[in-house]
């Protein structure tokens, strides 16, 4: 069970970056398939719109947006060493917050994977301190702003209120909870 996961994982790495038609080196995809294994693990995400953001592929803050216009805020630690195991899950219920109202624009971010490495940072070399993130948007069925960058990152392919609003949620919830 555990190696057709891993193969179905990376056939859809694979086939999602000939789509984006940028080839992504082994590290960016396995950031990409842990936060896939871990979306999965989350059941109520089905049809969905969300935001993800993580730090060393081992904390996760998922962001889900009702229809109902509320928001389920999920955090979630997950084991490095093993891609399937989520060893802590803890969600909280907002009701109405205008940077997450914002945040969810797909028209903010941009529709290829934004590495060190990416054409974005090509006249304008990132200046990065910290772990390293992973960051999108999904909107019916599609990621918006998918990027792999670190927690300080200048200039920033992101909304810098958006990101920080992520970050520091996160970086609050690894302090409480670990």
């Amino acid at each position: 069970m555990k190696i057709k996961t891993l193969i179905i994982g990376l056939l859809c790495c694979f086939v999602s970056g000939l789509i984006h038609g940028q080839s992504l080196n082994h590290v960016d995809s396995v950031s990409r398939e842990k936060a896939h294994i871990t979306v999965n693990n989350l059941k109520i995400l089905t049809r969905s719109n969300y935001l993800l953001f993580s730090i060393a592929d081992k904390w996760y803050l998922i962001i889900v947006k009702k229809k109902d216009g509320m928001f389920y805020q999920y955090y979630i630690n997950s084991d490095p060493s093993k891609l399937r195991q989520q060893v802590t899950k803890k969600y909280k219920v907002i009701k109405s917050n205008p940077i997450l109202q914002h945040a969810f624009r797909k028209g903010l971010y941009h529709r290829e994977y934004i590495t060190f490495n990416s054409p974005f940072y090509k006249d304008n070399p990132a200046q990065a301190e910290g772990n390293l993130t992973y960051f999108y948007l999904y909107d019916s069925g599609i990621k918006y702003g998918e990027s792999r960058l670190s927690i300080f990152i200048q200039p920033n392919p992101i909304d810098n209120q958006v990101y920080d609003y992520l970050r520091n949620k996160l970086l609050k919830n690894i302090a409480k909870h670990e």
